[in-house]
């Protein structure tokens, strides 16, 4: 049976480096400390002497060129976050080489083309891959257990539950190896399907797949005006217009989704367009109407558009009420 090659590439202080590259000149030659509520998220490597809010509206632009340069590769690319992706290259010996001469290929790329620092890791789990990736290291299969054993179980972070951390602690089991040392089947018995997954774990087994989640999945809608739009006024009703069609799909689907995209068009061929993350996903015409006109109102055009389109991203199912 073909062991599965699984690659992590972690980007190394994603959110400091994306406010500088996103500053430009205004933080030329100077580091970045990105903040949140007075506690500070990112920095850069070195002391930290400008201090910038966090822009998560932004993250997930600053990481699409890294995602695209991954999608290359291999359609199984998954954004676990901004800054942390998963490849599965399975298989793709014939065209690619071999997994590690791909996380060569990304390490040199993905730095020179888009300005962020990263580590690339891999193995045959997601979870070897994503903890060997800080060390630039392949874990051949077989050698997983061995690779876990003297890691520390708080690197799994809230992927622990947390009474099974408070029971593992108060009994000195603070490795994979102290977890993988445990008696057969008593994670299990005290704490169910949780106990079972972390005593695989530290065995090195981990059947989680990459689930194929680059490009996003995107609802578009567009309109042409009838004339340029010169006031707001004027260009509320097409706004209205792609907020019915948006939110009439995702109705359709019962569907929501977070992060909307809208494109002004210009008689001379120019384009403008500016994007919003909300806190939380919206699926309702009058919601998605108002972040439409957040958006027309962040572009402010100088000209009067003659078309617009809107786009609906990072959808997912509607929670049942």
């Amino acid at each position: 049976m073909k062991h599965r090659a699984i690659l992590c590439v972690q980007l190394e202080h994603f959110c400091a480096r994306g406010a500088a590259l996103r500053a430009g000149e205004a933080l030329a030659g100077r580091q970045a400390a990105v903040t949140r509520g007075g506690r500070v998220l990112d920095s850069s490597p070195e002391a930290a002497v400008a201090f910038v809010p966090a822009a998560d509206e932004d993250y997930p632009d600053d990481a699409r060129p890294g995602l695209d340069l991954c999608a290359a590769f291999t359609p199984l690319v998954e954004p676990e976050t901004p800054e942390r992706i998963f490849l599965d290259v399975t298989g793709c010996e014939a065209l690619q080489g071999p997994a590690m001469a791909v996380a060569g290929v990304l390490a040199r790329r993905i730095p020179a083309e888009t300005g962020f620092a990263c580590a690339v890791g891999g193995g045959r789990t997601r979870l070897v891959a994503a903890l060997a990736a800080p060390w630039r290291r392949w874990v051949p299969p077989g050698e997983e257990r061995e690779f876990l054993a003297p890691l520390s179980l708080r690197l799994l972070g809230e992927r622990l539950d947390v009474e099974m951390a408070r029971w593992l602690e108060l009994r000195g089991v603070a490795t994979f190896e102290d977890v993988a040392r445990l008696p057969a089947g008593v994670l299990r018995r005290r704490f169910g399907a949780e106990g079972e997954k972390l005593a695989r774990l530290a065995a090195g087994l981990d059947s989680t797949p990459v689930r194929p989640a680059h490009p996003p999945r995107a609802l578009e809608a567009c309109v042409e005006c009838e004339a340029p739009a010169e006031t707001e006024q004027e260009m509320a009703q097409y706004l209205s217009h792609l907020a019915c069609e948006v939110a009439d799909r995702l109705r359709e689907t019962r569907e929501t989704a977070r992060r909307f995209r809208l494109d002004l068009f210009f008689r001379d061929g120019r384009r403008e367009a500016v994007a919003l993350r909300l806190s939380a996903p919206i699926g309702a015409r009058t919601a998605i109407y108002d972040a439409l006109l957040r958006l027309f109102r962040k572009l402010a055009p100088a000209e009067p558009p003659c078309g617009a389109a809107a786009a609906a991203e990072e959808i997912a199912p509607r929670e049942p009420f």
